[in-house]
């Protein structure tokens, strides 16, 4: 009988595990815009007044453990220019800098001009869901954006900075596309961004099994008790 509720026990505690076919998609980090005085930009891609290209990039402490799902800049959508493609990714930080080598990224997509559009809350969402990057709780990530041939602002605050990453940015030059500098921080403010991260959740059934068998297996240990 104790093999028989400890082998049932198992297999509840099993499917609990493993059965998460539910996901809920929670906002994770962010840097709220504030209209108070203290808006900031910095221009991502070609810079139309001079011979520069310009990266940026918004470092992220994971707070959930999950898949990665869309991130979000508030970017002003009147500095965008021409034609051309925005390309955003996520890669690994070290000592909390993005790295340089952009073919370390973990999840790269390319977004035409025509579709780098704001939101009603103007944030730009850049969807990696297709991408099932697993983060976890703790992580130090870099969100970049480039772009080839236009040119964007992105906005922020200054003196309100995000207490768990820093705004980065990087300068090349346009005829030979030779870096002028690495990624350099910002010196007091970040970029208004978003992260959501789907989290796993146990379905509802799965929860019933594994209460069934916890009950089950108390109301043997009371009759044990009795005896």
């Amino acid at each position: 009988m104790r093999n028989a509720l400890a082998s049932v026990l198992t297999t509840f505690c099993t499917m609990f595990i493993f059965s998460q076919a539910n996901a809920a998609m929670i906002l994770d980090q962010f840097n709220t815009i504030k209209f108070d005085g203290s808006l900031a930009s910095a221009t991502v891609g070609t810079y139309p007044f001079g011979p520069t290209i310009i990266d940026i990039a918004q470092t992220f402490t994971v707070g959930e453990s999950g898949t990665l799902h869309k991130i979000g800049f508030y970017a002003q959508p009147t500095g965008i220019l021409g034609g051309g493609n925005f390309i955003f990714d996520i890669r690994p930080t070290m000592k909390g800098v993005p790295v340089e080598d952009d073919n370390l990224a973990l999840v790269k997509i390319i977004i035409p001009v025509s579709e780098f559009t704001p939101d009603e809350n103007g944030y730009v969402l850049f969807d990696i869901s297709s991408s099932h990057l697993n983060v976890s709780e703790g992580a130090i990530l870099a969100a970049v954006l480039q772009s080839d041939t236009s040119y964007a602002n992105i906005n922020g605050n200054i003196y309100d900075p995000y207490s768990a990453g820093r705004a980065y940015s990087r300068y090349s030059n346009a005829q030979d596309t030779t870096w002028l500098g690495g990624f350099g921080a910002q010196a007091d403010w970040d970029f208004g961004f978003k992260t959501y991260v789907n989290t796993p959740v146990p379905e509802p059934s799965t929860i019933l099994l594994l209460g069934a068998g916890l009950v089950g297996l108390a109301a043997y240990g009371r009759k044990r008790i009795q005896k």
